[in-house]
């Protein structure tokens, strides 16, 4: 299997679920060979039960969320971190990722 690190860049792959009910969260986090839909949608079927909810960027990778049974959500980072008509974000994960990107070894680019 080829190194996770290209570069001194690890691609990483997260997800956030917030149970409604219970208002308890749990996180995943993946470290991935690439962050394209090949690599991505399998992880995310295996991880996220059908008919969720699925808030995301625009990442290419994720554009197909609806047609595997998911209701996807996006924000367009570029314009907006929440979006100001159906209050999309990605809020939720981004500190988390500050943490695990303080976590990994020196020298690694912690860019997402």
């Amino acid at each position: 299997m080829a190194s996770n690190v290209v570069d001194n860049y690890v691609n990483k792959q997260g997800l956030v679920k917030k149970d409604i009910q219970t208002n308890k969260t749990k996180r995943r986090f993946f470290i991935v060979e690439k962050r394209d839909r090949h690599t991505l949608l399998p992880i995310i079927e295996r991880e996220v039960e059908i008919g969720t909810t699925i808030y995301s960027n625009q990442w290419r990778a994720y554009s197909s969320l609806n047609d595997h049974g998911f209701i996807h959500q996006t924000v367009n980072h570029s314009e907006n971190f929440v979006d100001p008509n159906t209050g999309t974000h990605t809020q939720t994960i981004e500190p988390l990722w500050k943490r695990m990107v303080a976590a990994m070894p020196p020298g690694t680019n912690s860019n997402i």
